[in-house]
């Protein structure tokens, strides 16, 4: 699936870039494709926000995504003249996005969104900043905000999985972007506030970490239900090396899943810690081949799904309930949902096929 882009217009080029049809299809193809065409592309965007490709240019990048890497179809009506007889025909296309997340029709620039699983029912969010370790900018943060709100809102989805490359999972924060910030800018505006929308997702989430999961990008996965790690992640918090500390849950979901005395020499030294150092902290639930890292998140989040989604949700909450209240409270909240299930049509249905011997069909009621 590639890169979502809003949508820019193309413009042709000179006279000798332009000087022959760049994309030629057979009469077969073109009759499938019903009153238009259509060529993957795959560019990268240059030091001047512009891309180059089949002898027609785009413009008006975000300055982030200076050097990555985007992929797109040209689309344009069958029969629009590209060139004639080497002159320059100025005639616009249209950047559509290929495979565009379907859920709201939502567009993205530092995300790829799409539904995994035998049954479509995992939706993947991959983070896609390469040239900055997928850095965590504003821009990205929020464009994984409106991917959550649109799986939450997708009621054949049962369950997300949030992952970056194999080289990184996020490097952390986008430095560039908040160094000039003021103290009276930070607190005035609740910097970082937003950041925190993947904790109260409904849904379970499941972070399947390669690489560098740095600064924001270890309270990124931090915020996710689970954390699935390949042999050569490296987990840290270091903020302290830039002369401030974690603004994102950091000193708080760290010292929860590690303890206090580990949590502190990561967050007092801004040293980092393995994926198997990181299991045998109990920070992450799983270590795997890198290449098979995506593949065991995507089949644990199928398992998840095929369950009740209703239930899910509750049993979610029952084990959160663990982290925010003391054990009476937790306790509590634990009996109030346990004894909310009786009310679902899943909850009968499941005891039914247990005692039936067969296989249960939920319907997330």
């Amino acid at each position: 699936m590639g890169l979502c882009f809003p949508a820019f217009s193309f413009l042709g080029l000179s006279d000798g870039a332009v000087s022959q049809e760049p994309f030629r299809r057979s009469s077969a193809t073109q009759a499938a494709l019903n009153h238009e065409e259509r060529e993957l592309v795959t560019v990268s965007i240059n030091e001047n926000l512009k891309i180059k490709a089949g002898g027609f240019a785009c413009e008006n990048f975000p300055s982030c995504l200076h050097g990555e890497t985007v992929k797109f179809n040209l689309h344009w009506p069958l029969g629009l003249p590209v060139s004639q007889g080497g002159g320059r025909q100025r005639c616009k296309r249209q950047l559509e996005a290929t495979d565009c997340f379907s859920g709201a029709g939502v567009q993205f620039q530092h995300i790829v969104v799409e539904k995994k699983g035998a049954k479509e029912n995992v939706g993947v969010i991959q983070l896609n900043r390469p040239k900055a370790l997928n850095a965590l900018c504003d821009a990205l943060v929020k464009e994984i905000n409106q991917a959550l709100d649109s799986f939450e809102q997708d009621a054949h989805v049962g369950a997300i999985v949030i992952t970056g490359s194999e080289k990184a999972f996020a490097a952390g924060a986008d430095i560039k972007e908040m160094q000039d910030r003021t103290f009276q800018e930070c607190y005035s505006g609740n910097f970082l506030a937003h950041w925190n929308r993947v904790s109260t997702t409904k849904k379970p989430v499941i972070a399947a970490v390669n690489g560098y999961a740095l600064g924001g990008g270890c309270e990124l996965a931090m915020m996710c239900d689970i954390i699935y790690a390949g042999e050569k992640a490296q987990f840290g918090q270091p903020e302290i090396l830039l002369g401030t500390i974690p603004g994102a849950g950091g000193t708080q979901r760290l010292t929860r899943a590690v303890g206090k005395s580990l949590a502190m020499e990561m967050i007092l030294t801004g040293e980092r810690i393995s994926a198997q150092e990181a299991k045998q902290a109990g920070l992450v639930s799983k270590v795997c081949p890198v290449d098979k890292l995506l593949d065991e998140a995507i089949s644990c989040a199928e398992k998840i799904a095929g369950n009740s989604k209703l239930v899910a949700a509750m049993a979610k909450e029952a084990v959160n309930a663990a982290f925010e209240t003391t054990l009476a409270e937790g306790n509590k909240r634990e009996k109030i949902l346990f004894h909310a299930t009786f009310a679902t049509e899943d909850r009968k249905e499941g005891m039914s096929a247990f005692v039936e011997k067969r296989k249960a069909s939920f319907t997330d009621h």
